[in-house]
């Protein structure tokens, strides 16, 4: 199997550094002839000569040490990347979050002081509505809303159940009386609708 362009930059690293293709081979653990052909492919994809070969030892051309001095830099950032990048590292960042302006106040703003004491180095942009975003236009992280999910290809993830009730006053119950069935409620009662259905909410 050919090896990528980054791992044969690897091997080519070694090779100079070790001196010779035996020992390159024993400190990446790998077959003598697999990084005999990491370089030769390297030398035929780039097309010059990177090595003067010996029985003994090698030393670079002046392509080849040209080219090593790149691969030392973008091996080097690639490093970089990746320690910047580790799930090791504590999450940092700004992160956008829209939520309704009652999950907000009864849940969200109550938690956020744990939050920022676990995680300190995120900065939490809070917006408040109950409006459908546009997560990509507004430049919105995560939203959390009730109802079902009408656009595919956003990611969600359940949290939990909200259980939507129907409350009276007892000063409206003592007046009108109390409803046994949502026939009755929708005939003799007035009542205020909330609906977060349509506008998937």
């Amino acid at each position: 199997m050919q090896l990528n362009m980054l791992e044969a930059m690897n091997i080519y690293v070694n090779v100079v550094e070790q001196g010779s293709f035996i020992r390159a081979a024993e400190v990446l653990e790998l077959h003598r002839p697999a990084v005999t052909r990491a370089v030769q492919n390297l030398e035929h994809d780039l097309g010059v000569k990177l090595l003067h070969r010996t029985t003994r030892q090698v030393s670079m051309t002046d392509e080849g040490e040209e080219f090593y001095q790149r691969c030392l830099s973008l091996l080097s950032e690639l490093d970089d990347v990746r320690r910047l990048f580790s799930s090791t590292q504590p999450p940092k960042g700004r992160l956008r979050l829209d939520v309704p302006i009652t999950l907000a106040r009864a849940v969200i703003i109550p938690a956020l002081g744990d939050f920022q004491n676990r995680y300190p180095d995120i900065e939490i942009v809070l917006g408040t509505s109950d409006r459908k975003i546009d997560l990509i236009a507004e430049r919105v992280d995560c939203v959390i809303r009730l109802g079902e999910l009408n656009d595919s290809s956003f990611v969600a993830k359940r949290l939990g159940t909200a259980a939507m009730v129907t409350c009276a006053a007892p000063s409206y119950l003592a007046k009108h009386g109390t409803p046994h069935s949502i026939d009755e409620l929708m005939k003799s009662h007035r009542a205020v609708n909330f609906s977060v259905i349509t506008a998937c909410r």
